[in-house]
């Protein structure tokens, strides 16, 4: 069976289209569309070039000279990414192939996104809750977790540039439940005198980020590749981790799954998910308010052993558990027509 899909995104890249590989199939990225950037990239013989968003026709077009090229069983796409699911829908459409759409915004994005699910043929979510929504908008949709590429997100290389007591790889987002755990989690810790730095998206521009951080933004680093989280886990003490959702009993943040896998120590703030999907004290630790928060960082920075205990019984069990190859053969194969 063949695979497509049209996102350069380390999910799909190192993570979800891996697992189909790792389950025998045939996989194809046309990696056009990637988080921040304004252009799409347009490469086809060789040729490469860079259209804004806005140039719906010319996106379409390329979608739709990829597929009819390559001849996937099936295109997948994930996350709010409405210019590329209209050219990918009538492509499928035009040339016999399905339509995957996994929507792991969900429960927060569910509103946003739901157009796109009703274009596809078979959907995914990662919130168990929002499978009945689905179905009251005549769509079955599947659950379909985050996980981790123990290959990708191994045990990394020690950096004494990432030599810190504490690290953030997390873009600001102006959600609830994510502010939540700015303020339980990290706020408590800014003015400790600790060695901390902070990695992600919008805390360079979005105003309440600027108000949060303070006198603290010295420390925020900018963007830090995917490529380096297993080399950051392996020479942070401790990596915090903030939820989008606090509703759900199976929507996490990705870093879950991958700061295990990569055998980093993963403290982040009470969820429902992360409490049911993981041990606490044992996969990993949680922080249910500041005073927990600050207490649990002071604890493991004076406790190495315990510490690298918690790290490595959380790797073994993403790596046993959640990977991306366990992910596509028990939840997205079984529901796949395959269509060779």
């Amino acid at each position: 069976m063949k695979i497509a899909c049209f996102s350069a995104s380390p999910i799909m890249k190192y993570g979800l289209m891996p697992g189909f590989e790792k389950n025998g199939e045939e996989t194809k990225i046309f990696p056009m569309a990637c988080m921040g950037d304004e252009m799409v990239t347009l490469e086809l013989d060789g040729q490469v070039t860079r259209v804004p968003y806005t140039e719906q026709d010319k996106i379409n077009s390329y979608i739709d000279k990829c597929i009819a090229r390559y001849g996937p069983d099936y295109v997948i796409l994930e996350g709010y990414q409405g210019e590329l699911a209209l050219g990918i829908s009538m492509a499928c459409e035009k040339y016999g192939c399905g339509f995957i759409y996994w929507s792991i915004e969900d429960p927060v994005g569910f509103a946003r996104t739901l157009p796109i699910a009703k274009m596809a043929d078979i959907v995914f979510t990662t919130a168990l809750e929002c499978i009945r929504e689905y179905r009251n908008q005549g769509i079955q949709a599947h659950l379909l977790m985050f996980g981790c590429n123990p290959e990708f997100h191994r045990s990394g290389v020690y950096r004494p540039e990432c030599d810190l007591d504490f690290a953030v790889q997390a873009s600001w987002y102006n959600f609830a439940s994510r502010i939540e755990g700015f303020n339980i989690l990290l706020k408590p810790l800014l003015g400790l005198g600790h060695k901390y730095r902070i990695w992600g998206y919008n805390w360079d521009s979005d105003p309440q980020a600027h108000a949060f951080l303070g006198d603290n933004e010295d420390h925020f680093a900018g963007i830090l590749p995917n490529e380096k989280l297993p080399d950051l886990c392996a020479s942070a003490r401790i990596i915090l981790g903030f939820q989008c959702d606090s509703s759900s009993i199976t929507q996490t943040s990705m870093r879950n799954y991958e700061v295990l896998s990569c055998g980093g120590f993963y403290l982040c703030q009470y969820t429902k998910a992360s409490a049911y999907i993981f041990r606490e004290g044992t996969h990993l630790e949680l922080a249910r308010d500041k005073e927990e928060a600050v207490s649990k960082v002071l604890f493991y920075l004076a406790h190495d052993q315990e510490r690298i205990r918690v790290a490595r019984l959380g790797q073994e069990y993403v790596h046993r558990r959640h990977s991306y190859e366990v992910r596509v053969s028990e939840d997205v194969l079984p529901y796949i027509e395959r269509r060779v």
